[in-house]
């Protein structure tokens, strides 16, 4: 009797850790939301294939001017699918991560909606924040209406979203003004525009902040409505500047190139 209930207690440890382990990599209901790549917009792009290397901005129709210093556009990274969840181990692992958010899947894929229509939208909402970055940029310079209105390629392949349209719309008017905006400094920044020049709220930012730090760029421009959600979460190495405008960010630039400070600009609280 004392052999047969070792042996059973024995058969009842392995089947619980076999559940347990079995548990551990089933798929769980969450998404995991990461730092993504950034992209210089007065740089070039590299596709995937590594084969062809694009201006991010080539613009025609008009006269540009040579820049300096580096205008990045961030983006963020989501791990996981309603065709492939990640599952519990890479969830609880990214619970614990300070640099990752994990978030329910329904949050970032509504129910009925696949992975294919999600990156249809992404696809059109780039589409749509490119254009209103043209608009916004020739709108600033005057250009909207001139008979030789400038034309404007952007290059990103492979990037979804409306987020890098401010940046977009800065790099555009960086190139086509005469001098550099940027006096040589690494910023970064994001925020949707539209052709009115407002900039609004995006999601990731604070992954986007540590991407900022990653890429050496001690200014970073972020919506003014997403400022509360970095509360706790900006690097030592990070000014993060408030903008709810074209024309903020223009200052903002003018402000860092001219003093190498944000001497009087709205910053968002550490």
């Amino acid at each position: 009797m004392p052999i047969a209930r070792h042996r059973l207690s024995r058969l009842a440890t392995i089947v619980a850790a076999g559940a347990l382990i079995i548990c551990a990599f089933t798929p769980s209901p969450y998404v995991i939301r990461e730092e993504g790549p950034a992209y210089d917009v007065l740089g070039t792009v590299t596709d995937e294939g590594q084969t062809e290397t694009k201006t991010v901005l080539d613009i025609t129709g008009a006269p540009t001017y040579p820049t300096t210093g580096s205008l990045y556009m961030l983006t963020v990274r989501v791990l996981g699918s309603p065709r492939a969840q990640p599952n519990w181990v890479q969830t609880a692992s990214a619970w614990v991560d300070p640099t990752r958010t994990v978030l329910p899947l329904d949050a970032v894929y509504p129910p009925g909606q696949t992975f294919d229509d999600q990156e249809r939208e992404t696809t059109e909402q780039m589409t749509t924040s490119q254009q209103a970055a043209v608009d916004a940029a020739l709108n600033h310079l005057g250009l909207e209406d001139a008979e030789s209105k400038p034309q404007v390629q952007i290059s990103l392949d492979k990037v979804g979203g409306p987020s890098a349209g401010m940046m977009f719309s800065l790099g555009i008017i960086d190139k086509l003004t005469p001098g550099s905006m940027t006096g040589g400094e690494t910023i970064a920044g994001t925020g949707t525009i539209d052709a009115a020049g407002h900039v609004g709220p995006i999601g990731g930012i604070r992954q986007k902040v540590l991407t900022a730090r990653d890429h050496g760029a001690p200014w970073f421009l972020v919506p003014e409505a997403n400022c509360a959600e970095l509360a706790g979460g900006i690097p030592d190495s990070v000014t993060v500047v408030s903008v709810a405008s074209l024309d903020d960010a223009l200052h903002a630039l003018d402000t860092i190139s001219t003093t190498k400070s944000v001497a009087g600009l709205p910053q968002c609280a550490r």
